[in-house]
């Protein structure tokens, strides 16, 4: 009822937009140019267009009449953001010449693939309030191909993520067994590397501590994790009052024991980091719209009732008394005022809004995060800064309260952070 999708092709939107005069009139000049035995745009058939549509590459209608994504050159791409700056067109030329490698027998996707970006597939989907342009990830095609070669082709899957994240995390203890484990993988002494746990839980959504190579000062440690970046949400992120970062006690910041000098150079204290997020903090934004929502429903009125007393007196469809076809006999009866209530733009565009704030919760945590080790969102890692984050893996259920973020949050975070860093379960 509230997420209600449908998906048009291009030859769909053809027939679709032949219906509005000025939207044929477009169509027609589009595929005017394509034909050299029709004199006038006017005399540009329906069946002309689809013709038109079906010899140009994926994504052609879209760009003209929909969106401008994709339509740009590679030259003007270099000046944009986001989705505008990764997706491009392709023609059907392009597809063969594309695919043709990767058919071949000798094709090896860590020599031989560089494509990257996003092609439109020549189809969207909409509610009727939100637009989605579909379109290929080209680097998901290396993904098929790169399992099926010989082992002795691939680079180590620990640490590379060319063939996915699907099965990129790898408990520890079944790679590293010694310190030449560490020098093979890292091609660094265990010295420099920063280590940085994380534990996912329910209360607590993320429980971390860093720890950072002893080279390392605490006051440049210190000054790059209390560092906040603003949010580009709608909503008031939350995660800044209740995700903290708070150094252990070390030698760094209390009085030392009189040692001799040669001794505190020889061995300098480690720095510990320790940071914990709430889940009722990332759930802010989902509450709010909750709240927002039930208002809405309490004052919305259709024959006498509000909308929230029409959805409680619906038959039950679980329990002990529940009942399946009563519950949807029911909502047929209502079907109409339901659909209008939970499709109006006012009540889509805040849960738009909170959907968004929410994102932004995850961005910020996952932020403060790699600030620890010395990194941020959207930044590639230093050749030099070697990171390696343990997530563990313990998997629970909630049967209380609000859901928990723990394997969403987790998702997001082994997909945001840069390829080069090295993922591994604790558990």
């Amino acid at each position: 009822m509230e997420d209600k999708f449908i998906t048009l092709t291009e030859l769909e939107l053809v027939e679709l937009f032949w219906r509005n005069p000025a939207l044929k009139c477009e169509l027609q000049h589009l595929a005017f140019g394509d034909y050299t035995t029709i004199e006038t745009p006017a005399q540009v058939s329906q069946a002309d267009v689809r013709d038109w549509v079906g010899n140009r590459g994926p994504g052609a209608l879209i760009t003209n009449l929909v969106t401008d994504v994709g339509s740009y050159t590679e030259h003007e791409r270099r000046g944009l953001r986001g989705y505008s700056r990764s997706t491009f067109l392709m023609s059907l030329q392009g597809f063969r010449d594309h695919l043709r490698p990767i058919r071949q027998p000798t094709f090896n996707p860590a020599r031989d693939y560089t494509a990257k970006g996003f092609v439109p597939r020549g189809s969207i989907r909409t509610d009727g309030y939100r637009l989605q342009i579909l379109a290929y990830k080209l680097h998901e095609l290396s993904c098929i191909r790169y399992k099926r070669l010989p082992l002795d082709q691939l680079p180590l899957r620990l640490t590379s993520t060319l063939s996915g994240l699907d099965d990129h995390l790898t408990e520890i203890r079944n790679v590293v067994t010694t310190k030449e484990d560490v020098a093979r993988l890292w091609g660094c002494p265990p010295s420099e590397i920063k280590i940085l746990a994380v534990d996912l839980g329910k209360e607590f959504l993320v429980g971390a501590s860093a720890l950072l190579p002893p080279k390392r000062s605490a006051s440049s440690i210190i000054s790059t994790t209390t560092s906040a970046p603003q949010s580009t949400s709608s909503e008031p992120t939350a995660a800044t009052k209740d995700a903290s970062t708070t150094p252990s006690t070390t030698a760094t910041d209390t009085q030392p024991v009189p040692k001799p000098a040669s001794t505190c150079t020889a061995n300098p204290p480690q720095t510990f980091f320790n940071l914990s997020v709430k889940q009722k903090a990332v759930y802010q934004p989902t509450l709010k719209h909750r709240k927002w929502l039930e208002r809405r429903r309490m004052e919305t009125m259709e024959a006498g009732q509000s909308i929230s007393d029409i959805e409680s007196h619906l038959p039950p469809y679980r329990g002990p008394d529940g009942s399946v076809e009563k519950y949807v006999n029911a909502r047929q009866e209502m079907e109409t005022v339901l659909y209008d209530f939970h499709n109006k733009p006012a009540i889509k565009k805040n849960a738009w809004n909170a959907q968004r704030a929410k994102e932004q919760e995850f961005r910020l945590v996952a932020d403060r995060l790699l600030q620890m080790v010395g990194g941020c969102t959207g930044a590639k890692r230093q050749d030099d800064n070697f990171v390696i984050i343990g997530i563990g893996l313990g998997d629970f259920k909630s049967h209380y309260g609000l859901t928990s973020l723990h394997t969403a949050f987790c998702s997001y975070f082994v997909q945001l952070v840069s390829a080069k860093c090295l993922f591994m379960s604790t558990n």
